[in-house]
C-alpha cells in the first residue's frame, strides 16, 4: 500500500508540473508550524493572568455591595513599602497587574485570586491619612464611558475627568498611596459634589501637611508603577464618627 499511495503522489504531482502548477512544499512550513504555536503557547502562559483578569472585568458582576476591608498601607505596597513594587504585595495578580481588573469600572469584584492562590478583598479602607495634593486630571478627561461599563455617551454629552492626589500615612512623608476620584463614576453619580461621601470639590479644603487626619474608601489597583485607589469611592473626616 505504501508504494501505490507513492506512485499516485509522484503521478499527482507531475500532472500539476504539467499544468503549470508547482507541487506544493511537503514539510517545509512545519518547522515554521512548530515556532509560532510555541510562541503561542508562551504568550499565553507568560499573560495568563492578565486575559482571566480582562475576561473578569468585563463578565464578571459585583457582588453587590462590595464590604470594605480595613487595611494599612503595608497591607496593600507590602514588605517594599514605603517604596511602590508589585513585589511581595499580596494585591499582586500577574506579572504587571495588581488589584482590580479594570480601574475604571462601575461594577468590580469584590474578591480576586492573587499570585499565591489566596482569595483577596478589593475595597478597602483606610484610617489616619492626610491628602498632601489634589487637583482635576485635565489631561485625563472623556465624554463617554469606557468598554467596561457600556461605552455609552456620558449624560448630556458632559466631559467628565478623574480628581487625583496622594495620600499618605500621618506623620509620614514617603510611601504614597495615589487616590482618584474616577471620571465614569462621575458620569453615573457616584461621586460628585451632589454625593456627600465621595464629594469630589469639598476635599479640596482638607488638603494638608499632616495635621488634618482622613479616612478614604477605594478600590486597589496598580497602575504600571504604583499603588492606587482607584476608585476612590468615598472619605470622611477621621473625627466623623460615620460615613456620610
Amino acid at each position: 500500500m505504501a508504494r501505490a499511495n507513492s506512485r499516485h503522489t509522484s503521478y499527482t504531482n507531475e500532472r500539476l508540473e504539467a499544468l503549470g502548477v508547482s507541487s506544493p512544499p511537503r514539510s517545509g512550513w512545519r518547522p515554521l508550524a512548530a515556532v509560532l504555536v510555541v510562541i503561542a503557547l508562551v504568550l499565553i502562559g507568560f499573560y495568563w493572568t492578565d486575559l482571566v483578569s480582562f475576561v473578569i472585568a468585563i463578565m464578571n458582576p459585583q457582588e453587590s455591595p462590595c464590604t470594605p476591608v480595613m487595611e494599612d498601607f503595608t497591607d496593600i505596597l507590602g514588605p517594599p513599602y514605603p517604596a511602590q513594587s508589585l513585589n511581595g504585595s499580596r494585591y499582586r495578580t500577574g506579572p504587571t497587574t495588581g488589584g482590580v481588573p479594570h480601574k475604571r469600572a462601575l461594577s468590580p469584584p469584590c474578591f480576586f485570586r492573587n499570585t499565591n492562590g489566596e482569595a483577596v478583598p478589593t475595597l478597602v479602607e483606610v484610617h489616619g491619612v492626610y491628602l498632601r495634593n489634589y487637583s482635576l486630571a485635565l489631561y485625563d478627561c472623556s465624554d463617554h464611558f469606557k468598554y467596561v461599563n457600556g461605552g455609552a455617551p456620558y449624560p448630556n454629552n458632559q466631559v467628565f475627568c478623574d480628581n487625583v492626589g496622594d495620600i499618605l500615612v500621618i506623620g509620614t512623608t514617603t510611601g504614597q498611596i495615589h487616590i482618584e476620584f474616577d471620571q465614569d463614576w462621575q458620569a453615573k453619580g457616584l461621586c460628585g459634589p451632589a454625593v456627600r461621601s465621595c464629594d469630589t470639590i469639598r476635599i479640596l479644603d482638607y488638603r494638608s501637611n499632616g495635621n488634618l487626619s482622613l479616612d478614604f474608601r477605594g478600590y486597589v489597583y496598580w497602575d504600571d508603577e504604583h499603588w492606587e485607589l482607584h476608585p476612590a469611592t468615598a472619605w470622611k473626616l477621621s473625627s466623623d464618627p460615620v460615613w456620610a
